[in-house]
């Protein structure tokens, strides 16, 4: 028996980032924007201080 591997499409690659992302703590998900814009991910600062801003809104959420 062998297991076949499908190609995801970049819309579940994208998906399932995010989920990982939303798996970890506030500080780790803070700290990959950090990682991101040292490795140049961000074409400018305004968008990484965006993401830290949508993450730390999501952060306050009251939990169910």
């Amino acid at each position: 028996m062998s297991l076949v591997q499908r190609d995801q499409s970049p819309a579940g690659e994208f998906a399932a980032e995010i989920r990982e992302k939303q798996a970890l703590s506030f500080q780790e998900q803070v700290y990959g924007v950090f990682l991101d814009v040292k490795q140049g991910k961000y074409v400018n600062l305004n968008l990484a201080i965006a993401d830290i801003a949508l993450i730390h809104s999501q952060a306050m959420e009251p939990q169910p």
